[in-house]
């Protein structure tokens, strides 16, 4: 019955949210990003994607298999992670394990971890061991 809930919750009432309005590049190291508006879940499976498009040449998008395998290559698992922060100083980090999603347009690296719910982070540290060049940011699983 918990899994009917979660279905319908994440069905009618979850949604994407830019965090990055414009493409930014992220360095080696950690940045930090202070958000426009809070975010927050209504599910546990709530995650960050990282478009990663930008990054990837033309002939590599020829077919998803080329494009997994480029992507492979490109982004060792836990060479990235993202705390979520809010302002009474909770932590939650997500990390990069390999999860990705790709269609026709798009390529997309999925960070998760375990987000508590009814909490608002209003802030994000990136730690990553690579440069990403015109990345934009996505939530997902939004409750507004």
């Amino acid at each position: 019955m918990e899994s009917l809930k979660v279905f319908f919750l994440v069905l009618f009432f979850s949604k994407a949210i830019l965090l990055t309005p414009n493409p930014i590049t992220i360095y080696e190291g950690t940045t930090k990003l202070d958000l426009i508006e809070p975010i927050s879940a209504i599910t546990e499976g709530a995650g960050l994607f990282i478009d990663v498009d930008s990054m990837l040449a033309m002939k590599e998008r020829s077919n998803i298999i080329k494009t997994r395998n480029k992507i492979d290559e490109l982004f060792p698992e836990g060479f990235i992670t993202v705390a979520l922060l809010n302002t009474s100083g909770d932590m939650q980090v997500l990390r990069y394990e390999g999860s990705v999603m790709v269609n026709r347009d798009k390529a997309y690296l999925g960070l998760y971890g375990k987000v508590p719910l009814e909490t608002e982070w209003t802030s994000i540290t990136i730690n990553s061991k690579m440069e990403l060049r015109d990345i934009s940011i996505i939530w997902k699983n939004h409750k507004k």
